[in-house]
């Protein structure tokens, strides 16, 4: 989901509110799509029990949202005497959510045609504003995607070079061999970063930050200086998370220290992956691990 921390995120919750204002509506709510999950959460709601908010899923085809979601239509109907509008949210990967109105209008009139118009005309510019909260975020894993991270890793270069603070770059590769390629596909790939990644934070602390990087994932640890205990660290956490969904892996960890190793964070990036191929590597045991090499066995190890 979205974070609502985020300063495009609150330009997302801040429109949805001027909409629902401008309808004047008892209820409303924006549903955006869940990138770790199929289906839609609430991104924002007004009058909607804040109890209930966080448990509620809408799956494509469920209900009138998810109907929306699915066939990409925008739809006005009514329920128990009340008028509703569904319509469908839209940027540059598609249809992302779906913006609900219900009657019941705080003027007493009712939800009309011409504000199923108005409320496309919203939805759209609610579209915009979700692909500039959500620019920068690989959607298959949820972590800033690989030109956000760099970005991130030339302002920490410019930040310690003006304050003498070192910091470190750790790359995190999961190398498919030949026995893991049968296997894996493209959605097995992102579940198992995410699962690496959460395992990479749940050891490291709330503002060292995790992205995606070609090959697997990138971990920025401001302050840092010694590598041994830090990257020992993550490649044992990391191959926690890991085996046990596809043992068929080769796991590298490597580092690089910045700024004193390099200047600009391609540099620094090069450096770690080299490293991570010389010093740091790590080749699962099938016979230790259980997963899918075990299953195909047979043998219930």
């Amino acid at each position: 989901m979205l974070d609502l921390d985020d300063a495009a995120g609150d330009a997302v919750r801040w429109a949805f509110l001027a909409a629902a204002r401008l309808f004047r509506v008892n209820r409303a709510s924006l549903l955006v799509s869940d990138r770790l999950s199929p289906g839609m959460t609430v991104h924002s709601s007004v009058g909607l029990d804040p109890d209930l908010v966080s448990s509620i899923h809408v799956a494509a085809g469920q209900g009138v949202a998810g109907l929306v979601l699915e066939r990409d239509v925008a739809f006005i109907g009514e329920a128990s005497g009340t008028r509703f509008i569904s319509v469908p949210v839209h940027n540059s990967r598609g249809v992302v959510g779906v913006l609900n109105l219900t009657g019941g209008r705080i003027t007493g009139m009712d939800l009309s045609d011409e504000d199923l118009e108005s409320a496309c005309s919203v939805a759209s510019h609610l579209g915009q504003l979700l692909h500039q909260a959500d620019s920068g975020i690989d959607q298959d894993t949820g972590f800033p995607d690989e030109h956000a991270f760099t970005e991130q890793v030339e302002r920490e270069l410019s930040r310690s070079s003006r304050s003498g603070e070192a910091f470190m770059l750790i790359v995190i590769q999961l190398l498919q061999t030949r026995d893991s390629a049968k296997r894996v596909g493209p959605r097995d790939v992102a579940a198992l970063l995410r699962s690496a990644g959460a395992a990479v934070q749940s050891v490291t602390r709330g503002y060292d930050l995790v992205g995606r990087q070609e090959g697997g994932l990138a971990l920025l640890v401001p302050g840092a200086s010694s590598p041994e205990s830090l990257t020992g660290r993550i490649l044992e956490v990391t191959r926690r998370a890991v085996f046990p969904l596809e043992p068929g892996l080769m796991i590298q960890v490597g580092w690089a220290r910045g700024p004193e190793e390099a200047e600009r964070a391609t540099a620094l990036m090069a450096l770690a992956v080299e490293r991570s191929r010389t010093e740091s590597a790590l080749r699962p045991l099938i016979e230790e691990s259980v997963g899918p090499a075990s299953a195909e066995r047979g043998d219930g190890s």
